[in-house]
């Protein structure tokens, strides 16, 4: 089947939604269009949402373009000043004024083509997470203020892991509005794959959806990522914590793949002792975007209540489950 009839047949499909059937074309042009994806169209806050992204750049006034132009220009002209008054031969070698526009221009349309090509991965890949899952109820389109400062970041990101991380929080927004913040857009502005990388780490060893145990996994290791986090907010500084055990001498610790419960060595001492440990919370930003993130890093419960049992003031450590009963929650083991 060849591209140019696939076109024609997207749009032909679409021509309900007028203007925003062309982004669908401008997005998967060539390329097959699952059924999926075209059920997913129907929904106005995934339409408007993509085609917002899609034609963004397009919107630079061509006033931008002209006076970007004759910025360029007048420094050139500027340089030619100056030189002239050193040397005659050297103003001879200075390039010309028609020469340095058609570098402004050529400069200009370069990076709208790149911002415009970024914008489409961006979108295609929002597409394909979207249809993971059908849109909710509370699914709407992205305020004005949240696409100003989305755009603003997605279109600068170059690497495969920042633009994939932009169109799960696009993707993430449209599902669920306000679920991230502009705090959190303003960090996603300096990620990088190191930090993607750490957040990827951290992710099997939270608790409560709150906090991370230095007893849970290598120390040494989790400081180099634990470091990184907070220096960019997603994370404060490691420092001492508190297990949370009762006064029976247990505390219950719930993971996303489970829940571990701890017993103190001496439970006799309960009421009067409660052990400290290394440990880190996660901020709002952080919550934020780790609730983005897929689960990647895949370390399974039983290894992590191994090294709790490292620990000299903890004694038996078990594996189980939280049970719902009457409204309250309880530790039930596994078997």
């Amino acid at each position: 089947m060849t591209s140019e009839p696939f076109k024609s047949g997207i749009v032909g499909n679409l021509t309900t939604y007028g203007s925003s059937a062309s982004a669908l074309a401008v997005i998967f042009a060539g390329h097959p269009v699952s059924a999926t994806i075209l059920a997913l169209w129907a929904s106005k806050p995934v339409r408007e949402s993509i085609s917002r992204l899609i034609c963004g750049s397009f919107e630079i006034p061509n006033a931008w373009v002209r006076n970007k132009k004759l910025s360029i220009e007048a420094q050139g002209l500027s340089e030619q000043a100056v030189l002239k008054s050193f040397s005659e031969k050297v103003t001879e070698t200075t390039l010309s004024a028609e020469s340095i526009k058609g570098r402004a221009e050529h400069y200009a349309l370069t990076v709208i083509e790149k911002r415009q090509k970024t914008r489409e991965n961006i979108s295609q890949k929002t597409l394909e997470y979207l249809a993971e899952g059908k849109p909710t109820d509370e699914a709407s389109v992205p305020s004005e203020d949240f696409m100003r400062s989305f755009e603003a970041v997605a279109e600068k990101t170059s690497s495969d892991e920042l633009q994939d991380m932009m169109a799960r929080i696009l993707a993430g927004e449209i599902r669920k509005p306000n679920s991230i913040s502009r705090a959190t857009l303003a960090v996603a502005d300096i990620l990088d794959k190191e930090i993607i990388e750490s957040i990827i780490f951290i992710k099997p060893y939270i608790i409560n959806k709150t906090w991370v145990c230095a007893d849970a996994c290598d120390l040494n290791e989790l400081l180099l990522h634990a470091n990184l986090l907070s220096s960019v907010r997603i994370t404060n500084e490691m420092g001492p914590r508190k297990h949370g055990f009762n006064e029976e001498g247990y505390a219950v610790l719930q993971h996303q793949s489970g829940a571990i419960c701890l017993e103190l060595n001496d439970k006799s001492r309960a009421r009067k002792f409660t052990p400290f440990t290394d440990g880190f919370n996660i901020t709002k930003i952080g919550n934020e975007l780790i609730s983005i993130i897929p689960d990647i890093n895949e370390v399974k419960i039983e290894e992590i209540a191994n090294l709790y049992g490292k620990n000299e003031y903890i004694g038996n450590v078990l594996v189980g489950d939280l049970v719902e009963i009457d409204g309250k929650n309880f530790f039930q083991e596994r078997k």
